[in-house]
C-alpha cells in the first residue's frame, strides 16, 4: 500500500509542474511572450526578455547569463539578427 501512495503523490506533483518558455530577443520580439502565453493553458510559464537595438551576439551572450538557473526541460527562444542582416 505504501508504494501505491507514493505513485499517487508523484502523479499529483507532475500535474502541478509548469512548463517554462523563455523568449529572449531584440525589439522585434516585443509582445511575443504575451502572445504565446495567450495561446497556452495555465501549465505553461512564459517569460520574455527584450533587448532593444541589440545585435545577435549581444543577445546570445546575455541569454547565457539569463538562463543559467533554468532547467533542461525549459524551451528558450532566441529572436534576433535584424541588426546583423547587412553585416558580413
Amino acid at each position: 500500500m505504501k508504494t501505491e501512495g507514493r505513485c499517487r503523490r508523484k502523479q499529483t506533483n507532475r500535474r502541478k509542474r509548469k512548463h517554462r518558455i523563455i523568449v529572449i530577443g531584440d525589439s522585434h520580439a516585443r509582445g511575443s511572450a504575451a502572445k504565446i502565453k495567450s495561446k497556452l493553458d495555465e501549465h505553461f510559464k512564459v517569460q520574455g526578455f527584450v533587448k532593444p537595438g541589440a545585435r545577435l551576439n549581444n543577445i546570445i551572450t546575455s541569454a547565457k547569463i539569463d538562463i543559467q538557473q533554468v532547467s533542461k526541460q525549459a524551451v528558450v527562444v532566441v529572436w534576433g539578427g535584424s541588426k546583423d542582416v547587412g553585416k558580413k
